[in-house]
């Protein structure tokens, strides 16, 4: 008696292959028996049958494999992708929390300070959210610092209040440094992320545009007044 094998059948999932496998197998001190039930799943197979693998007569079904390799590969391109993007963006609103702060601490006008103040709040929410994220991809250890370009900004603006520059230079320092974050954002925007993702991100860069013109426009504002 020879095993009869039709070998695989794709259906519409490219990710499943179904199988037909009859083959005789003969238990200990027993007689022959038929493994297989006809179409299946290839997890459902028994150990004599092919380990929990869509086969051929040579082997694993190369078509399965192949494709399984590659939608693998794909998935975890795509979550590198987006990982790499999602700590870009801390990174940079790490950055932007501690300069609304370290800056609304020099400004002498109330109003701006109250404004700075609270668009650091703002920011850390928006990294918070953004982590949030991370954690939900399964990644735990999210431990950024910020860029060596926010640290600068934060320098200079300490060092621009310590010689009295006033409130316009430092309006100077964090308008440049908002210009940092609408890149950020911009660059983020233009990868091929989860639309869920992107919609959070376009939601949070509305908010660092219209923030980046409020700075941008009393900063003006003072320089007209001059």
């Amino acid at each position: 008696m020879q095993a009869l094998e039709s070998g695989c059948k794709p259906c519409t999932n490219l990710r499943i292959y179904l199988f037909s496998t009859y083959r005789p197998v003969q238990t200990p001190g027993g007689p022959y028996h038929v493994a297989g039930r006809g179409a299946g799943f290839s997890r459902f197979l028994s150990p004599a049958v092919g380990g929990g693998e869509s086969r051929t007569a040579d082997g694993p079904c190369p078509a399965t494999t192949q494709i399984g390799k590659g939608l693998m590969s794909t998935d975890t391109q795509k979550n590198f992708e987006m990982e790499s993007v999602l700590r870009s963006l801390i990174n940079t609103l790490q950055d932007s929390q501690k300069g609304f702060a370290d800056i609304g601490e020099h400004l002498k006008d109330e109003t701006l300070k109250r404004y700075f103040l609270a668009e650091s709040l703002k920011r850390a929410n928006f990294r918070g959210e953004l982590e949030n994220e991370l954690h939900r991809h399964g990644i735990a250890d999210v431990n950024e610092t910020g860029t060596t370009t926010g640290k600068l900004y934060r320098v200079w603006g300490d060092l621009k209040a310590k010689l009295g520059g006033g409130d316009h230079t430092l309006l100077e320092t964090a308008e440049q440094a908002e210009d940092t974050a609408k890149d950020a954002y911009a660059d983020a925007l233009r990868q091929e992320l989860p639309l869920p993702l992107h919609q959070l991100l376009s939601e949070q860069q509305a908010h660092v545009l219209t923030s980046h013109d409020y700075v941008r426009d009393h900063r003006d504002a003072l320089a007209t007044a001059k």
